[in-house]
């Protein structure tokens, strides 16, 4: 990884040679891929940008926001990025990023949600946090990625970063309605 993360469609028709048949190269990279269908991903990672370091003068990758990507793998040659979301700025995270079993799913609805921490970019080079809390993304072929419900709680007055035992670990229904689960 220099700037971007390829994604690459392979064929494992025959796994002792398998062959490329197609690349997309796109900013940033994907920590999970997890599939909407049988011609479409969902990719959930980080944005990037290049900059030039001030003192060094060597190119510097930086990692920005949450990226919350719809891949279209319908021609196998030629993968797409069909839509993209990108969540808060340097700093955010959610626990989606390091484990699979936090992603929520409502198939009735084709919701999906994660926890997630915010922050924005405050100057050049530090952050402010915006909150902790979740998010559900109603992600489709035909509309692509729409926020439907955000449930992050803003800082408190003068709380600068997030409380870990606060911090929301998992999304789960109980009948109707929607729990997000944290340590404490």
């Amino acid at each position: 990884f220099k700037e971007t993360d390829p994604l690459f469609v392979i064929d494992l028709v025959d796994p002792k040679q398998p062959k490329v048949l197609g690349e997309l190269k796109i900013p940033g990279f994907s920590n999970y891929l997890h599939p909407l269908d049988d011609n479409h991903l969902i990719g959930i990672g980080y944005d990037t940008e290049s900059r030039v370091d001030e003192y060094s003068k060597e190119p510097l990758i930086l990692t920005t926001g949450m990226k919350l990507s719809l891949f279209d793998i319908t021609d196998f040659t030629n993968p797409k990025e069909q839509d993209t979301v990108i969540i808060g700025g340097r700093g955010t995270y959610s626990e989606i990023q390091n484990n699979h079993k936090a992603l929520f799913r409502n198939e009735n609805y084709n919701y999906f949600g994660f926890p997630i921490t915010l922050y924005e970019e405050k100057g050049k080079y530090d952050v402010e946090y915006k909150g902790n809390g979740a998010q559900v993304y109603e992600i489709t072929v035909a509309n692509g990625i729409q926020l439907k419900g955000d449930l992050v709680t803003p800082p408190k007055e003068g709380e600068q970063y997030e409380e870990w035992e606060k911090l929301v670990l998992r999304l789960l229904y109980i009948d109707d309605t929607l729990y997000t689960v944290s340590r404490n």
